[in-house]
């Protein structure tokens, strides 16, 4: 018994396949999506490789040029300075070894005319003497440094080439204030032997009088100031009537 073809309802009909739509797989919507894609990445790959990869490389170049340029301008500068450095320590060592010399010119001629004819004061100390005002010292030596840390005294510090201090005592109790004695050590060292001091004052002042000590020595003068020794590198000058404590003819 032959069966009918049921009807097909309506929205149930299966559409006839298109030609249109039994083309290649390369005109796939993804396959064609993913070509563009692909496109448009050479393309901006290709623009960065012949345009912004060359300018970028040229503007490194140029920085590179320019930071050359600036370093090469530093060190000439800094080569500069050091060359007028290196000319300034050349003038310090020079003029040092000439105030050296200088130094030693005047040494010498100071001691070689260290005292006058009696007259037990050195050259370049002269300006101050026993019987003065203490106040006179700073007026006469203004420039000397002066060391007031003692009661009594006023010391004079590296003011002569030949004396390294020299000391000026008073009695603070006395109301004039005057210099009782000055004593003057000379320097320690090569230039100036142990037997300096005495052969200098005996040249100046004539023989000394002994003391009770074989290194004990003493000018004194009738109506005058003495000069006393009992050491080779020192000696003092007292006002009349003044004799150091260990003074004994």
């Amino acid at each position: 018994m032959a069966t009918k073809n049921k009807p097909i309802p309506p929205g149930f009909r299966p559409k006839a396949e298109s030609a249109a739509n039994k083309g290649s797989w390369k005109e796939s919507p993804l396959v064609v999506a993913t070509a563009a894609v692909s496109g448009k990445l050479t393309a901006t790959i290709a623009v960065f490789l012949q345009v912004v990869l060359p300018t970028r490389e040229a503007e490194l170049k140029n920085e590179i040029t320019e930071l050359t340029k600036a370093q090469t301008r530093v060190q000439a500068k800094l080569d500069e300075k050091d060359s007028e450095l290196k000319s300034v320590q050349a003038n310090l060592v020079a003029t040092k070894a000439r105030a050296d010399s200088l130094q030693a010119e005047l040494r010498v001629a100071l001691t070689s005319q260290l005292f006058n004819a009696n007259d037990p004061y050195p050259n370049g100390l002269r300006a101050v003497r026993v019987g003065e005002r203490i106040d006179a010292v700073p007026k006469m030596y203004p420039k000397a440094t002066i060391d007031r840390s003692t009661n009594g005294v006023l010391v004079l510090k590296d003011y002569h080439p030949t004396f390294s201090t020299v000391s000026f005592f008073f009695d603070e109790s006395d109301a004039n204030r005057q210099i009782t004695h000055i004593a003057f050590e000379i320097k320690k060292g090569p230039d100036y032997a142990s037997e300096f001091l005495q052969r200098k004052l005996r040249d100046a002042l004539g023989e000394p009088r002994s003391g009770v000590k074989p290194d004990q020595f003493g000018w004194v003068r009738a109506g005058g100031a003495g000069t006393f020794k009992a050491d080779a590198y020192s000696y003092l000058i007292a006002k009349d009537g003044v004799t150091p404590q260990w003074w004994r003819q």
